[in-house]
């Protein structure tokens, strides 16, 4: 059930600037997208909350999402740049730029900036990505699918922005607290998310967020229109989602033997990655239109 947040004039004006502002891209029905959030990469020390799931993320961008050709949809949060200074980050996950690079070459990339990395947008090319942006429209038939970070639906992350890298760089790196990691919980939804999905309900919209770290999908989670791809740092996993063609899918990828809660054969299919031991479960799976039917979409 939603919570009762109301669409403050400020936020929703920011969400619709946004919106507005947005480069469109047209999406085909045979195109294959995956989208991920919420990397938080670092130097590589023991403050860096990338380094968990590094191996697992090359092995899976790499070996599945390159091979398979999924173009790339980075939402924001990728660089760790409260903490971390850029030319370090790229020189300590050279291999995973390199991948990047794949992408932008022999496929496609566009990376959205968060709260955490926000000034890339302004930098533009920093040598790896050549596209930088602050959010992102693709068409489907006649219907939008809006991606951003999220934050934006905070009234006051954008505001403390400058106040929280003193924080993170003066507090939490020196007393080396770890970030939240991806959470497969079942909580309520937030007032963040409800000012999003409102957002999205009153323009007829789909919106693709990360920033909470929290997988979502659509009214499934209780939030209709949507949808979080969730995070790529802590001990659970990775989890992204695919807009494969036509059909978007909530994908849950961990790098361990396999956990209790996938065991039930009638319920989940893990599927391994080669002879590596990395698994893929789809969490749920729906056809874009029949999203679009369930919310009135014009499409």
């Amino acid at each position: 059930m939603l919570v009762q947040a109301m669409l403050e004039p400020p936020i929703e004006n920011r969400l619709k600037h946004l919106y507005d502002r947005a480069p469109v891209q047209t999406l085909h029905g045979s195109d294959r997208i995956v989208i991920v959030s919420d990397l938080h990469m670092g130097d590589g020390s023991f403050n860096d909350d990338f380094h968990r799931t590094s191996s697992l993320f090359k092995n899976v961008f790499q070996n599945y999402y390159l091979e398979k050709g999924f173009k790339l949809i980075l939402n924001g949060d990728v660089e760790e740049l409260h903490k971390f200074i850029l030319d370090r980050i790229i020189h300590r996950w050279d291999s995973i730029y390199e991948i990047f690079k794949r992408f932008q070459e022999e496929l496609s990339i566009f990376k959205i900036h968060g709260n955490h990395d926000p000034w890339l947008h302004f930098l533009g090319d920093h040598g790896v990505i050549h596209q930088q942006m602050e959010s992102l429209r693709l068409k489907f038939q006649n219907a939008d699918l809006f991606f951003l970070h999220g934050h934006q639906s905070s009234p006051w992350l954008e505001r403390l922005h400058n106040l929280n890298t003193t924080l993170l760089r003066r507090v939490v790196k020196p007393l080396q607290f770890k970030n939240f990691a991806l959470d497969l919980g079942k909580k309520a939804i937030t007032k963040k998310e409800t000012r999003m999905s409102e957002f999205s309900i009153k323009n007829k919209i789909i919106s693709f967020v990360g920033h909470t770290h929290r997988p979502l999908f659509g009214t499934q989670s209780g939030s209709p229109l949507l949808y979080n791809s969730g995070a790529a740092i802590g001990n659970k996993g990775i989890t992204t989602l695919e807009i494969d063609r036509g059909r978007l899918n909530l994908v849950h990828w961990w790098g361990r033997k396999m956990v209790k809660r996938y065991l039930d054969p009638d319920r989940f299919e893990p599927e391994r990655l080669g002879r590596d031991d990395t698994y893929r479960v789809v969490l749920n799976s729906r056809p874009l239109t029949s999203i679009f039917r369930a919310n009135s979409v014009p499409y």
